[in-house]
Parts: C-alpha cells; sequence; structure tokens
C-alpha cells in the first residue's frame, strides 16, 4: 500500500538533479554566448555580458519557477497518496472491528438457537471462537504490514537523501569545472572571466536551492496520515474479549448445574 508513496520521491530527486544540470548548462552556455554572440550583436563586450548576466538571472528566475511548480504538484501528490492510503486502512481496519463486534455478539444470539443441542452449540461456539481469534489476528497483521511498509518508506527516504547529499555537489563540482575550463575568447577574456564566475555563483546558489529549498514535506504526509484515526489491535482487547466470554459460559453452566439439582 505504501509502495506508492516510494515511487513520486525517487522521480522527485531525480528530476530534481536533473534541473540542477539543465541550469548549470544554461549559465555555461550564456557565459560563453556573452562575448561572442551577444558582444557581436550590441557591438561592446559591456553590453554583450550585461545581456548574458541577465539572461543568467532571468534563468535562474525560470529554474526556481518551473521546480516551485514541480514541487506544489509532488506535495499534491504525496498529501493524495497518504490520504489514500490513510482512508484504505480506516475502512480496513473498522470492517475487521465490526465483525469482531458482531462475532462477540453471535455467540449470545445462537445460543438461544441451540438450547436442546449441546454438541451442536459446542461446534458453533468452537466456529465462532475460531472466528474471533482469527479477526483478531487478522488486525494485528494488517497493523504490522502498515507499520512495515511506513517504515521502508522513512528507510527509503534516509538514504535518498544521503545520495542527493552526495549528488548535489558533486553535480555543482562537475559542472563548475566544465565551466572554469572554458577558454576565454580572444580580445574577450575581461568579459568572459566576469561571466565564468557569475555562472559558477548562480550555479552554487541552484545547488543550495535544489537540496534545501524543495524537501519531501514529512510533517504533511503525517497530517495526512491520520494515524490518531486508525484502530488499532489493542483496541478490540482479544484476551479479555475471550475471557469474558469464557467467564460469562462457565458461570451460567454453573447456574444451571446447581438449578438442575434443586430441581431433583
Amino acid at each position: 500500500m505504501a509502495a506508492g508513496c516510494s515511487t513520486p520521491l525517487r522521480v522527485h530527486v531525480l528530476v530534481k538533479r536533473l534541473n540542477q544540470i539543465l541550469a548549470m548548462a544554461g549559465f555555461g552556455v550564456l557565459a560563453v554566448l556573452g562575448p561572442t554572440w551577444f558582444s557581436q550583436w550590441t557591438g561592446t563586450d559591456t553590453a554583450g555580458a550585461a545581456i548574458a548576466g541577465g539572461a543568467m538571472l532571468a534563468a535562474l528566475g525560470l529554474y526556481w519557477g518551473i521546480q516551485q511548480i514541480l514541487f506544489i504538484q509532488y506535495r499534491f501528490r504525496l498529501e493524495n497518496d497518504s490520504y489514500q492510503l490513510s482512508r484504505e486502512i480506516v475502512q480496513r481496519t473498522r470492517e475487521l472491528q465490526n465483525l469482531f463486534t458482531s462475532g462477540r455478539a453471535m455467540a449470545d444470539q445462537a445460543e438461544t438457537r441451540y438450547q436442546q443441542d449441546g454438541k451442536g452449540w459446542g461446534q458453533r461456539a468452537l466456529y465462532l471462537t475460531r472466528l474471533t481469534m482469527w479477526l483478531g489476528a487478522r488486525m494485528e497483521y494488517l497493523e504490522k504490514y502498515v507499520q512495515m511498509e511506513l517504515w521502508r518508506v522513512r528507510r527509503e527516504r534516509y538514504w535518498m537523501r544521503w545520495l542527493a547529499r552526495i549528488l548535489t555537489p558533486l553535480v555543482f563540482l562537475a559542472g563548475a569545472a566544465v565551466i572554469a575550463v572554458q577558454s576565454a575568447p580572444a580580445g574577450h577574456e575581461v568579459a568572459f572571466r566576469g561571466l565564468q564566475a557569475l555562472a559558477i555563483v548562480l550555479s552554487a546558489v541552484v545547488g543550495l536551492l535544489s537540496y534545501f529549498r524543495w524537501q519531501t514535506p514529512t510533517s504533511a504526509v503525517q497530517d495526512k496520515l491520520g494515524i490518531e484515526n486508525w484502530v488499532r489491535y489493542a483496541s478490540l482487547d482479544v484476551d479479555n474479549a475471550v475471557a469474558d466470554q469464557v467467564r460469562r459460559d462457565k458461570e451460567r453452566l454453573v447456574e444451571y448445574r446447581a438449578l438442575t439439582r434443586g430441581g431433583r
């Protein structure tokens, strides 16, 4: 059931790294175009560098906008998946709780049908006891399964965060190295070096934003799960329910024997 929560996480991390690479590639291309194509178009290195620098800032804004939209969609997907998961868990556990309650009531209701058939009542009581125990075991299994699935999602998120901590600086260092090794066009070294430095600075900003700004919103996921509304195995109180049924049956048996002896 929780498998759907882990797939968006992988996609989210991969998309962030891909957008980081594309943004750095854009900065690098603009750093080269500034003192060449833009300078030829405007006629001066200063104007060409200014246009290229403005284009870099615009690219940073475009990166922010795209990443923000993707993050909103990712957050909505997580919240929706968490809500659907919680609703399914609540539905299944409440069904088991209702069946458990009905099973307990059936024991007393069916007793009147077997007043003259002790063997039949014994078989029916055996079935109802097994049913009660099975429903409790089913509830316990479902609760443990959900706990294991949530633990698996937390573990995957932990390792994906470590992967992001490694990949984010590696992508930045690799991109910065590619930008730094580019040779300056002849006669345009000053403008190119300035744009080159700006491209590396903006690449660092993108890397920091990519890691810190759009992290997985765990609080939103926890709020949508609504764990406090789940029916727990402990709420069935299986051991006391079975013990109470046995106690009442034994008490009625002793009372019946006492009445029988008194009638004689």
